[in-house]
């Protein structure tokens, strides 16, 4: 008898269920455009923290390139880019069909109540002013994420 009611449990035993993983859910991918490398460096690594799938481009005409690669979920855009602003970038990804309704989330060094109302007739989804905290952008970038998978349900 020894070792009898053992084996029902055991490693193997026949009355368990197989233990089955569930796929992790699908990772975000986040266009960062951002010219400064230092700046674009900091949000890149706060945004893989949080568990992004980040690429980061250093302008606009980049950027436009890139999303014809591989079309992102959101985007973080800095307004003051070399060659075409952030908010001219807004403006087209607002005016494209395929990216009009994606969040974008502008931020800025000039952040006064006229550059964000104009952001936000740009079709950005949020405004922040530098210096960003990271732990917000994350958070802003979520929310606006949430809200975006909401609407296209």
């Amino acid at each position: 008898m020894s070792g009898h009611g053992s084996s029902q449990t055991g490693v193997g035993s026949s009355s368990r269920q197989p233990h089955r993983h569930r796929p992790a859910p699908p990772k975000e991918r986040i266009l960062i455009v951002e010219d400064d490398r230092e700046t674009r460096e900091v949000i890149e690594l706060a945004l893989q923290g949080a568990g992004y799938v980040v690429t980061a481009c250093i302008d606009a005409i980049a950027a436009q390139l890139e999303i014809e690669r591989a079309l992102p979920d959101a985007f973080v855009v800095d307004h003051n880019l070399p060659g075409a602003t952030g908010m001219s970038f807004c403006r087209w990804l607002h005016d494209n069909p395929v990216t009009a309704d994606l969040p974008a989330i502008m931020y800025t060094a000039s952040g006064d109540a006229d550059t964000a109302a104009e952001a936000r007739r740009a079709g950005c989804a949020d405004f922040l002013v530098k210096p960003v905290s990271t732990h917000e952008l994350v958070s802003r970038l979520g929310a606006a994420i949430a809200r975006y998978r909401v609407k296209s349900t």
